[in-house]
């Protein structure tokens, strides 16, 4: 299968891609020339505010409500086979939903990882609170930094399907190894009766298979969550109306999906762990992910591949180098700097210039060596030449990055419900009645309100505020952003405030010096923990979900995958901050007491740390807000040789056309376009091969 697959992923790049392009653009313009016979076209304006076209249109003869569709996609993408992917039988929905599905089972496997992963290294591998706190911390880093490692690969000649495969076989054998080590009793510490200083730490050969076994499982889902996330969005036409709206639910469902499978793994994955055996857990997480990606692997023929971009590392490389190269050289008129306007890269969207990072311009600036170069070789070395859309690419990816930085400080309050929630859970009453439940499980409540939330916000929030702002999602991705980081801040006081309520009946109890937090748990209900895990999750529903449709539709589509990794590695960046500032915390709090006792949780002051976390996330929102005020969206230009699909009338009303002309004006050869395939200026002078810069 692996071959079978690696020479799909190579035939999609092969020599049959002329001919493929040359099919599908008869077929647009075959159907554009049958649908304009109709008499006029109706414009459709929804997703006009984004820049995007519509690809349905009305046909007069027909009921009003019935929309005149496409045969083939618009975007170009391909099926199985390397054909032009038809809509009846690709894409949409109809392929995303296994998608979707691997997303649920694979994230139940991850999370029935990492959600009790601090309770097993206290309880079984004989670590201490802030020990076992920052171990999983440094391991969730190491899950998000993975994401660039997928991405890369799958921006690059590999393609994000065989990108996929490889990632989630190499998740099972991880979660294989780690089952192994939880199974065998000489890959483990004995059994101790209760976690206290007498307990037998973990041998050097336990901690490594139990750590092989982590992290290839980790870093494997961390690089298989860009590729199959993005290729999920890839099956929906963005030139098409109906499917850019799906598009858009797309993101929520996705998140929905990781949701599902985290409340999976927090009823029942944890539950296991703790009642019967931690071996059990750990093999349910392997099978799981198997039959994940199984259904990925079973509907390949459904999906839509996009044509490959080339290396994206490399497109960004080339940029830096050629702007340095000239970084004495001055850019005077930007109109002449060097654009690509041969027959293929017309099929390719633009980016227009802006005016932000100057240097970069440097690129694309024309030099009488380029000239020569040209003039040589017949073509453009991009390691010292660059087109304006690359150049332009490489300042969509710099002008997210403020963005991105001021949700590192989000991500950092996120991964305490993953580590100091539970601990802190684990020190109090556990018991629901006659039911003694995990502290792990009531991160339940997080995914319960994420479920219901994303349904609300798409269903009736949207459609709600679209009415009164008119902007087609509601608000923008930034606003809605915004509102999370509020929430985030809002459910650190939460925590800080239940903390410091333990606390005082840790203290009316006399609970302060003991020593054993398993015979004595404060006599306060876990449930006091609900508000903070339901805080958590409404502001996800808001934050992470906003920045994962943000970096998906502000960067173009050779760094998709590359923009879903970087807006992944907020987590990785949140994790290691959060290691180190429970360390630094610590040992500033050291003389006094430590606010993190590794001991005692009673001992500590946990409290005091989730109201600097508080005053963290105050300073951080302004940021944000200072930055999000200023940034400036990606705005794209269409390609020459694919107009906006949308039917609409001449300027004197007498029949229907693309865009005001003629369709049939469209199949004539562009040849003066054609003549400079080398080189054109992004304004309205054309200079000649031999004009100078």
């Amino acid at each position: 299968m692996g071959r079978e697959i690696s020479e799909k992923s190579a035939h999609l790049q092969g020599g049959e891609g002329a001919k493929r392009d040359q099919i599908l653009e008869e077929s647009k313009l075959s159907q554009i020339s049958e649908t304009t016979k109709h008499g006029e076209g109706a414009l459709e304006s929804r997703g006009a505010a984004n820049g995007s076209w519509n690809a349905e249109t009305r046909d007069e003869s027909s009921p009003p409500d019935t929309l005149q569709r496409y045969e083939h996609a618009l975007d170009g993408s391909t099926d199985w086979y390397g054909r032009p992917a038809r809509r009846a039988t690709t894409g949409g929905w109809k392929a995303a939903k296994y998608i979707t599905v691997e997303q649920v089972l694979v994230n139940w496997s991850y999370f029935g990882i990492g959600k009790n992963l601090v309770l097993y290294m206290t309880a079984v591998m004989h670590q201490g609170n802030a020990d076992g706190s920052n171990y999983v911390t440094n391991w969730m880093g190491a899950v998000f930094v993975a994401p660039l490692i997928g991405a890369f690969m799958a921006d690059s000649n590999r393609g994000r399907y065989f990108t996929t495969f490889v990632f989630s076989a190499l998740f099972g054998i991880g979660l294989l190894i780690l089952t192994i080590s939880t199974n065998i009793h000489s890959l483990r510490p004995p059994q101790c009766p209760s976690r206290d200083l007498n307990c037998k730490s973990a041998t050097a050969v336990q901690s490594t298979v139990l750590t092989i076994g982590l992290y290839m499982a980790g870093i494997a889902f961390g690089a298989l969550t860009p590729p199959v996330t993005v290729f999920g969005a890839d099956q929906f036409d963005e030139n098409d109306a109906v499917e850019r709206k799906q598009r858009s639910s797309y993101w929520n469902w996705n998140y929905q999906a990781i949701t599902l499978g985290a409340m999976g793994a927090a009823i029942a994955i944890v539950t296991i762990q703790e009642n019967v055996s931690w071996g059990l857990g750990y093999g349910i997480c392997a099978g799981l992910g198997f039959v994940g990606m199984s259904f990925f692997v079973g509907a390949s023929k459904l999906y839509r591949f996009q044509k490959l971009q080339g290396n994206a590392a490399m497109r960004i490389a080339q940029v830096l180098v050629a702007a340095s190269r000239k970084l004495t050289l001055r850019v005077k008129d930007v109109d002449k700097l060097y654009e690509e306007i041969d027959p293929e890269s017309e099929q390719k969207k633009k980016i227009n210039h802006t005016n932000g990072f100057k240097i970069l311009d440097k690129a694309a600036l024309w030099t009488p060596k380029d000239q020569k170069a040209v003039q040589v070789t017949g073509k453009v070395n991009q390691w010292y030449l660059c087109p304006v859309t690359q150049v332009e690419e490489v300042k969509s990816v710099l002008r997210l990055l403020p963005i991105f930085a001021t949700t590192i400080i989000y991500s950092t309050v996120y991964m305490q419900m993953t580590t100091l929630f539970v601990v802190q859970g684990d020190s109090m009453d556990t018991r629901v009645g006659t039911i003694k439940i995990p502290s792990a499980t009531l991160s339940v409540v997080e995914q319960i309100t994420i479920v219901p939330g994303v349904i609300l916000y798409d269903r009736l929030l949207v459609p709600a505020l679209r009415r009164y702002t008119g902007h087609p999602k509601g608000f923008s991705e930034l606003k809605r952003m915004g509102v999370g980081l509020v929430l985030s801040i809002i459910a650190m006081g939460v925590s800080a405030l239940v903390e410091a309520k333990r606390l005082q009946v840790a203290r009316r109890y006399g609970l302060l010096e003991a020593q054993d937090e398993e015979t004595a748990p404060v006599p306060l209900s876990i449930m006091w923990l609900i508000p903070q895990y339901f805080l958590v999750g409404i502001s996800e529903v808001f934050t992470y979900i906003g920045l994962m449709e943000m970096f998906y539709d502000e960067c173009p589509e050779s760094l998709r995958s590359v923009s879903n990794a970087i807006q992944l590695l907020t987590n990785s960046l949140g994790s290691y901050f959060s290691t180190i500032l429970i360390t630094v915390v610590n040992k500033v709090t050291r003389k006094d007491g430590e606010w993190i006792s590794n001991d005692n949780l009673n001992t500590g002051h946990l409290d005091r740390f989730y109201w600097l976390m508080v005053v963290l996330s105050l300073i951080n929102f302004l940021l944000y807000v200072f930055f999000a005020i200023r940034y400036k969206p990606l705005q794209m230009v269409h390609p020459v040789g694919r107009p906006p699909v949308e039917l609409v009338p001449f300027d004197d009303g007498s029949k229907g056309g693309v865009n005001g002309q003629d369709p049939s004006s469209l199949l004539t050869p562009q040849k003066e376009k054609e003549k400079e395939s080398f080189r054109a200026p992004t304004g309205k002078q054309k200079p000649s091969l031999s004009s100078e810069t």
